[in-house]
């Protein structure tokens, strides 16, 4: 599948990359991982698609190398999965997913620019002590389903991370 092949070869270019800057001293791990709270829509892929437009709720861990989570999102039908996946903290991750509509595969990025401000200049702030400002999270994914390919959806969202 064309979706999958790019994200695959995304993920395999960019961890050797920036694996060495992950693993340097000193390095805060607490931007490296997080719990993202998004709401937003998500659009289908397919033309033809009676899908249309869903909006969408969305819970997502991140660990440095590993994330996952449960989405729910509401076309005429109600559709929920749940995720695993690799990447590196939330700038890229591949997931794999499984949930009422068949398995699906999806490429996900968290973009909090206070977190990216701190891991690129080493800065530590106190997690307990943010701002709404620096919680603020842009999310945006595309999801293939490998059974129900009028699912297939580009999706951006809003959220707050934790």
């Amino acid at each position: 599948m064309r979706f999958r092949g790019t994200a695959l070869a995304a993920l395999l270019l960019c961890l050797p990359a920036v694996s060495p800057v992950a693993r340097a001293e000193g390095i805060n791990p607490e931007v490296l991982k997080g719990t993202v709270l998004s709401i937003g829509q998500a659009h289908s892929r397919q033309k033809a698609s009676s899908e249309g437009t869903a909006t969408f709720l969305d819970v997502n861990y991140i660990h440095i190398f590993l994330n996952g989570g449960v989405s729910y999102k509401h076309y005429d039908d109600h559709v929920s999965n749940a995720y695993v996946g690799v990447g590196l903290s939330g700038l890229v991750q591949l997931q794999y997913g499984h949930g009422t509509e068949g398995s699906l595969t999806r490429v996900r990025t968290d973009i909090n620019v206070s977190r990216m401000i701190d891991f690129f200049t080493n800065r530590k702030q106190n997690r307990y002590n943010q701002s709404f400002g620096s919680r603020l999270t842009f999310s945006f994914a595309g999801e293939e389903y490998h059974d129900e390919p009028r699912f297939d959806n580009f999706q951006a969202g809003v959220g707050l991370i934790f």
